[in-house]
């Protein structure tokens, strides 16, 4: 149906605490296996847990910027090439969440909000490469 399934953390641990290589790529790596194991084909999502650029060590960075994975934050923004973060944008609004907030992202004003993450999720990772032509 055009779904995607992704990975996220294997067993949830903040990659931003994380500064062993062996560590950080059984919690990448643990989680992309086993989700390629239950699709029966290989899996190219991965989704931080937890999403802000403070959930990522140097370590955890470099392993996801080298894994060939789309990588998704939970920083808020549209996705644009060689200007936005190489880290997908994104933001779940869900029914739990208070009404206002719900307003306030419907009408752009959370991309206020989260300027600063989306600005040092840039500076950590670079910019969303341009589609190759």
């Amino acid at each position: 149906m055009g779904h995607r399934i992704g990975a996220h953390n294997d067993a949830h641990r903040d990659l931003g605490k994380l500064h062993s290589p062996p560590d950080v790529a059984a919690e990448i790596q643990g989680a992309v296996d086993g989700v390629s194991a239950a699709l029966g084909s290989p899996c190219r999502d991965f989704a931080i847990a937890f999403g802000q650029p403070s959930n990522l060590s140097d370590e955890a960075r470099r392993q996801l910027v080298s894994s060939g994975l789309r990588v998704y934050s939970c920083v808020r923004g549209l996705n644009v090439p060689g200007r936005t973060p190489r880290f997908l944008l994104r933001h779940t609004v869900e029914r739990r969440d208070p009404r206002v907030f719900t307003r306030l992202c419907i009408r752009g004003g959370a991309d206020r909000h989260m300027a600063k993450a989306w600005r040092g999720l840039l500076r950590h990772v670079g910019p969303l490469p341009a589609a190759p032509g």
